[in-house]
C-alpha cells in the first residue's frame, strides 16, 4: 500500500507521511489530514487496541426527526467544514466507533447504532482508507465503506482489514479491533477515534436505518465552557447556544413523545 508522490502543488510529502490538507491560517480548530506512507507495519501490535463491536451515527434531536420521518439514514454532502481531504460534494453519512451512552457525547442527543460485523455482513461493501485527521488532542483514522463505484476524484486506497497493519483490523476469527492510541504525523501518539464514511444506495440507507438501534445519549454539557461539548453549535468559528442540552432521560422523553405523535397521526389517518 504505497502512497507515492503526487503532482498536486498543495500536497506535501515527507519521509513517512503524505500531507493531504491542513487548516487555513487563522481558522480553528487546527487540523491536518495525512496518510502514512505504508499501512503494512503502521500500528498493529504497537499500540493499545480494543474490540470494535458497534458503530453509530449521533445526531441532534432536530436532525434525527428528519431521519425518523423518512425512516432512513440521510446522506449529506462533504463541505469545507468537514475537515477532510474528500472532495466537496461527495455524498455519504459519517459513523464512528461507539462510546458509552452515559459519557457526554459532543455530536448530539440520539445515537443510531448497529453491530459492526452485522453491518459488514449485510451489504456488499468495498473498503478504502481515506486519511487520518489530526487535531490538537486526538486523531480520527477514516475509512470509506461503500457499495457504489468510487469517483476518480475521490483519492482513497483499497483497504483489507485482514492483512493491513492499519488502525482497524480483523483477526482470524473475524473479530474486529481498532487502535485506541496511535501515532501522530510527526512524533508521539494520541487517542484515536475511528470514523467511517458510508456511501450506499437510497434503498440501502433505508435498510441500514431499519437495522439500527436508536438510543438517547448524554448531551447535557453542550453549553458548558470549553471545547468538544457540542460539535454542531459550539465548534470552530461557530459559538451559539445548543437548543438541546439534554440528559439521557430528557432525550428519552422527547423520543417517546415523537413516537407517540407518529402513532396518533397513524391512528387519525385510519379513521
Amino acid at each position: 500500500m504505497d502512497f507515492s508522490d503526487s503532482s498536486s502543488s498543495n500536497v506535501e510529502n515527507r519521509q513517512n507521511v503524505k500531507i493531504l490538507e491542513c487548516s487555513p491560517p487563522g481558522i480553528y480548530p487546527i487540523y491536518t489530514c495525512w496518510k502514512p506512507e505504508s499501512l503494512e507495519d503502521f500500528c498493529k501490535g504497537k499500540f493499545p487496541e480494543e474490540r470494535l463491536t458497534h458503530i453509530s451515527r449521533v445526531l441532534h434531536f432536530e436532525d434525527y426527526k428528519e431521519v425518523f420521518d423518512r425512516s432512513s439514514i440521510i446522506p449529506h454532502q462533504i463541505r469545507a467544514e468537514t475537515h477532510t481531504s474528500l472532495p466537496d460534494g461527495y455524498k455519504g453519512s459519517w459513523f464512528g466507533s461507539t462510546g458509552k451512552e452515559s459519557v457526554h457525547n459532543w455530536y448530539g442527543n440520539v445515537s443510531c447504532g448497529r453491530n459492526f460485523q452485522d453491518f459488514l455482513n449485510k451489504f456488499d461493501l468495498k473498503y478504502y482508507f481515506i486519511e487520518i485527521v489530526e487535531f490538537k488532542t486526538l486523531s480520527a483514522p477514516r475509512f470509506l465503506l461503500t457499495t457504489q463505484k468510487v469517483p476518480p476524484e475521490v483519492d482513497v486506497t483499497e483497504y483489507d482489514p485482514r492483512q493491513s497493519g492499519g488502525p482497524w483490523y480483523q483477526d482470524s476469527n473475524g473479530q474486529n479491533f481498532y487502535t485506541i492510541t496511535g501515532p501522530r504525523k510527526d512524533n508521539g501518539a494520541c487517542p484515536y477515534e475511528l470514523e467511517f464514511f458510508l456511501v450506499l444506495s437510497n434503498e440501502e440507507y433505508k435498510i441500514l436505518y431499519s437495522m439500527c438501534e436508536v438510543k438517547a445519549v448524554n448531551h447535557s454539557n453542550a453549553n458548558s465552557k470549553g471545547y468538544r461539548n457540542c460539535k454542531k453549535y459550539r465548534s470552530g468559528p461557530r459559538w451559539d447556544t445548543c437548543p438541546s442540552p439534554w440528559s439521557i432521560q430528557d432525550c428519552q422523553q422527547q423520543l417517546e413523545n415523537l413516537r407517540a405523535e407518529m402513532m396518533q397521526a397513524a391512528g387519525s389517518s385510519m379513521k
